[in-house]
């Protein structure tokens, strides 16, 4: 409400909360499938943090593509009872648009990068480091997903890549699983 042009007072909802944020237009397919399939769920992540905060579901998706970004306009309502996240505040969206069973992860940490491609370098033949190119997928946390380069009982080698080739040789080290 204005007075005289002077803005009077602004109103702000914190309980529940909308984030809109712009996936890409090769995003809208799958999306589009989720939300056919019902309500697509959705987690808030402030910025900088790497853990699950706050769940939400899908609210609006436009139908029409910004022809100078390449995306399109999407929505989630959020509950914020705790007011965690305020107006304004810059945050991270994940939806929830499938399950995929058996994914191979891998540590970020383990995943390096070239003008080929990206690249992790396993525990090969006589103990000796392996590069092996890998495509990767969608990320949870400090991990992400390999859907093509590695297979289940590979040893990746995670930590001073910059030291390593292929054909180096490595004594390798089983670490301990989170949660284990």
């Amino acid at each position: 409400m204005t007075v005289a042009g002077t803005s009077f007072n602004t109103l702000v909802q914190l309980d529940p909360i909308y984030a809109t944020f712009n996936p890409s237009e090769t995003d809208l397919a799958r999306i589009s499938q989720a939300a056919a399939g019902g309500a697509v769920g959705a987690e808030i992540l402030l910025s900088g943090d790497s853990r699950r905060r706050l769940h939400g579901k899908l609210s609006f998706l436009d139908n029409s593509v910004d022809r100078a970004t390449g995306t399109i306009t999407a929505r989630v309502v959020v509950d914020n009872p705790q007011r965690n996240v305020l107006s304004g505040q810059y945050v991270r969206v994940r939806l929830h648009v499938g399950d995929m069973d058996d994914a191979l992860l891998v540590p970020q940490a383990a995943v390096g990068s070239s003008q080929i491609g990206k690249f992790v370098y396993v525990v090969g033949s006589d103990n000796k480091a392996e590069q092996r190119y890998v495509s990767l997928g969608a990320s949870d946390g400090d991990l992400v997903v390999v859907t093509k380069g590695v297979k289940e009982g590979d040893e990746v080698i995670v930590g001073n890549l910059q030291r390593l080739g292929p054909g180096t040789l490595v004594q390798a080290r089983p670490v301990e699983q989170a949660g284990s």
